[in-house]
């Protein structure tokens, strides 16, 4: 990342490795193939242009369609309002039509392939398809998560026990595995009070809703491809996470109340959130985020959460492999360590193409990691 200039995302600190701008000499994955005979197309969040380049003066360079994307719809930087997205086409800010952010970046990515398709039947396509979803604000319709209802009300506790224990049956993670203990400043489930077991419970209702509609949105996506018989010819890699569930609602939750406000006392915050509890999961609840207790569950088996790197919940995530021509084992487990660093070579070498030397006549960088088999040997995917 840090020779791309990126340390945080979009923050710039001014000094070499961190003022971040990608620079030419560090091409994107659609870059290379587009040129190599792909069209590509990129939907929903896209965190690194620099907020000072995101208007719509530009400049452009920056931005998706300056990175080798022929088309872009969905937001620049790191979250956005899923009913009220600041939202972006190509090379301009357009209006949201009320729908779920999700919905509409589906649609569009499905408009883009068949569009495509329909020109040029045999010319392949790379998609970046990255919702805003599950990142905070957590908002949904009510008939995703409804379907949680009472599903949390034995706690952040008892989730973790049976998380880690499904874990363990699936062979995820080893039988000697000891689960972390609960973060010493969260309070045990049965400590709290019927009020804060109400109030945490549906922020965790409306998160899983949230997350089982953004499934939903996905699925689209891939049953689309089956319907246009491109799903077997397509690999498809989904990276599940951002960098580990967030610690950003802190101790209580948090429903509308921006990440810069003057922190409440923990009662007046609590008080605060049951007055509007009707609201978690709405529009209304622009800064929607579940607590604490339920960001360190939601990392089980690691510990903690995001921005805290030492604790691997920050760090560490799901990585599903789709490729039905070439990988026969379904459902299989891996336990190789991978980066995502590795995702690019890894593309490149079972696609056949070789990383470039130059990009619009700019030297790149070499690409330092490897690819997750070895070359020239795609059947190791079958292994």
């Amino acid at each position: 990342m840090h020779e791309s200039g990126f340390s945080h995302t979009i923050l710039s600190a001014g000094f070499p490795g961190w003022d971040g701008r990608v620079p030419a000499e560090d091409g994107t994955i659609a870059e290379i193939l587009r040129d190599n005979g792909y069209n590509t197309f990129a939907v929903g969040k896209y965190g690194v242009t620099p907020d000072e380049d995101a208007s719509d003066a530009g400049p452009f360079n920056l931005w998706p369609t300056g990175k080798g994307f022929d088309h872009f719809f969905g937001f620049l930087g790191s979250q956005t309002d899923q009913y009220k997205p600041d939202l972006v086409e190509d090379q301009a800010h357009v209006k949201p039509d009320g729908r779920h952010l999700s919905e509409q970046i589906t649609d569009k990515a499905i408009s883009y392939i068949d569009r495509q398709k329909k020109a040029a039947p045999d010319k392949p396509f790379f998609l970046y398809y990255a919702p805003g979803a599950t990142h905070a604000p957590h908002q949904v319709a009510a008939q995703w998560s409804d379907l949680y209802k009472g599903k949390f009300d034995d706690g952040w506790d008892a989730y973790r026990e049976k998380v880690f224990a499904r874990q363990k049956q699936l062979g995820i993670i080893p039988n000697s595995a000891i689960l972390p203990a609960r973060n010493p400043h969260i309070k045990a489930w049965n400590k709290l009070s019927g009020d804060e077991k109400k109030l945490y419970a549906r922020f965790m209702e409306v998160y899983a809703g949230y997350l089982t509609y953004t499934d939903h949105e996905i699925s689209r996506v891939v049953s689309h491809l089956k319907e246009i018989n491109q799903l077997d010819n397509t690999l498809i890699f989904v990276m599940i996470g951002d960098n580990g569930a967030s610690k950003e609602g802190t101790l209580n939750g948090d429903i509308d109340r921006t990440l810069f406000a003057k922190p409440l006392p923990e009662q007046e915050n609590i008080k605060y959130n049951l007055g509007k509890v009707g609201e978690i999961g709405t529009p209304e609840a622009t800064e929607g985020n579940y607590p604490l207790g339920w960001a360190q569950a939601a990392n089980t088996p690691f510990k903690y959460w995001k921005s805290d790197a030492n604790s691997e919940g920050g760090t560490r995530n799901p990585l599903i492999v789709s490729y039905p021509k070439v990988i026969t084992d379904k459902g299989g487990i891996r336990t190789q360590y991978g980066h995502v660093i590795d995702i690019l070579p890894t593309t490149l070498e079972l696609l056949g193409i070789n990383a470039p030397a130059q990009i619009r006549s700019i030297k790149q960088q070499p690409i330092d990691p490897t690819p997750y088999l070895p070359p020239g040997a795609p059947s190791a995917f079958k292994a």
